[in-house]
């Protein structure tokens, strides 16, 4: 039995599939809308180096607010209190969803050991425009990982909605 018509049905749907549900570049004119103050809650562990690794002290949640202006760089402050840059790509999507990633770059001072350490981790984020008649238009999910050498790691996420 031949299956060649199983496979020229998947090769169908996948064409069908209209040019607005594939991730693409998002135009100026689109982003805009995205752009202001989102607020809302983190949740997730924060933990300090130990001997064996990181040790989580504790499940964390704290207030949030998140700026989405447009600009390619932006700084964010740690939980250990020192700032950090974050480096965003283009955003993708379409006219009701985009998203994006930012990396951390640079590095710190440990105040453990002395030494000059990297900074790893990132943020991902997705906006959904819900549509107009809706009281949380627009809804932010946000993952975030943020390890500052062999100190601290700091792992979280949460919703956020977007201040008028």
């Amino acid at each position: 039995m031949r299956k060649t018509p199983f496979y020229l049905l998947i090769l169908a749907v996948i064409f069908a599939i209209p040019a607005s549900a594939t991730a693409g570049q998002v135009s100026k004119k689109d982003f805009k809308k995205y752009r202001g103050l989102y607020v809302g809650a983190y949740s997730g562990t924060y933990g300090l180096s130990g001997t064996d690794g990181f040790l989580v002290v504790s499940a964390t949640s704290f207030d949030a607010g998140v700026t989405i202006s447009g600009r390619r760089k932006d700084s964010v402050t740690s939980p250990t209190g020192r700032v950090h840059i974050i480096r965003y790509s283009k955003p993708t999507g379409n006219n009701r969803r985009v998203r994006f990633r930012g990396t951390y770059i640079g590095s710190f001072l440990n105040p453990v050991n002395g030494q000059v350490e990297p900074v790893l981790g990132g943020r991902t984020i997705s906006i959904n425009d819900r549509g107009r008649k809706r009281a949380f238009r627009f809804v932010m999910k946000v993952r975030e990982t943020l390890q500052e050498g062999s100190y601290s790691k700091l792992d979280v996420g949460g919703v956020l909605l977007k201040e008028d």
